[in-house]
C-alpha cells in the first residue's frame, strides 16, 4: 500500500511539458510572421523601387528625345542657311557675262557649308578651321579626336562645347528642384568625311557623337543612366539647286 502511493507521488506531470511545447509554437508562429510581414515590406519596398526607377528612366529617355528634336533642328537649320547661301551664290557675274554655277559645285559648296555651320554651332571649330575638314587625298577622313574619353570639367573644348550644347537642349523645366537631369559625358567624337554615292565628285561629312551619357537624380535618390549615339549630317543624296550641271 505504501509502494503504490509513493509511485502515485512520483508519477509524472505533462503539464509542464505541455507549456514548453505551446512556447516553441507561439515561438515559431511569432518568428513565421515576422518573416512573412519582412518579406511583404521588403517586396513593397522593391515595387516602390521599381516605379521609382522606371519614372527616372522614362525622364532620361524624354531628355533624349529633346536632344534628339533640337539637335534635329539645328541640322535644318544650318542646312536651310547653307541652301540658301548656295542659291544666292549660283548665279555669278563675269566679265565675259551672266553665268550659272552647276550643281554638282553647288552640292559640293552646300555640305562643307553645312558641316562648317554645325561644327561652329557646337563650338568645335573656328572659321580659320575650315580647310581641315575637306575631303582630300581621295581617302575617308577621320578627325584627329576620335580617340579618348571627353568629359565635363576636362580640358577639351570641343567636348564642353558639345557638352553645353546638348545641355541647353534639355528643357529647365526637368531641372525643377532637387532634381538633376544633365548630360555627363561623351566618350567619342568623329568628324567624318566620306566620297558620296550618289555622285562621284561630291563629298558628305558627318559629326558622330558615341556614348553621350544623360544621368537622372530624383530628390529621393533614385537615378538611372541612359547612353545614347548621335549622327549629324546631311543625307547621301544630290540636292538639286540648279537644273544645270554645267557652266552656261
Amino acid at each position: 500500500m505504501m509502494a503504490h502511493n509513493l509511485r502515485k507521488r512520483v508519477k509524472c506531470n505533462n503539464n509542464g511539458s505541455t507549456m514548453v511545447i505551446v512556447l516553441i509554437m507561439l515561438s515559431f508562429v511569432m518568428i513565421l510572421a515576422t518573416v512573412v510581414t519582412s518579406s511583404t515590406i521588403m517586396n513593397l519596398k522593391m515595387k516602390v523601387a521599381n516605379k521609382q526607377s522606371a519614372k527616372t528612366f522614362y525622364t532620361s529617355e524624354d531628355a533624349v528625345n529633346e536632344i534628339y528634336v533640337a539637335m534635329g533642328q539645328m541640322s535644318s537649320d544650318c542646312f536651310n542657311s547653307a541652301y540658301q547661301d548656295q542659291v544666292a551664290k549660283m548665279v555669278v557675274n563675269t566679265e565675259s557675262g551672266i553665268t550659272t554655277v552647276d550643281n554638282i559645285t553647288c552640292n559640293k559648296e552646300l555640305r562643307l557649308d553645312y558641316i562648317h555651320r554645325m561644327l561652329n554651332k557646337l563650338g568645335m571649330i573656328q572659321d580659320n578651321m575650315l580647310d581641315s575638314i575637306k575631303y582630300k587625298d581621295d581617302s575617308d577622313y577621320v578627325s584627329k579626336k576620335q580617340e579618348g574619353v571627353y568629359e565635363r570639367g576636362g580640358n577639351t573644348i570641343e567636348a564642353q562645347g558639345i557638352v553645353s550644347v546638348l545641355n541647353d537642349c534639355i528643357e529647365a523645366t526637368h531641372k525643377s528642384g532637387s532634381n538633376t537631369l544633365d548630360v555627363e559625358s561623351i566618350d567619342n567624337i568623329q568628324i567624318v568625311s566620306k566620297k558620296s554615292q550618289a555622285e562621284e565628285n561630291i563629298f558628305y561629312y558627318t559629326i558622330n557623337i558615341n556614348n553621350c551619357l544623360v544621368k537622372y537624380l530624383t530628390q529621393a535618390g533614385y537615378y538611372s543612366y541612359i547612353t545614347f549615339d548621335m549622327t549629324l549630317g546631311i543625307p547621301d543624296k544630290l540636292v538639286n539647286i540648279t537644273d544645270s550641271k554645267k557652266l552656261s
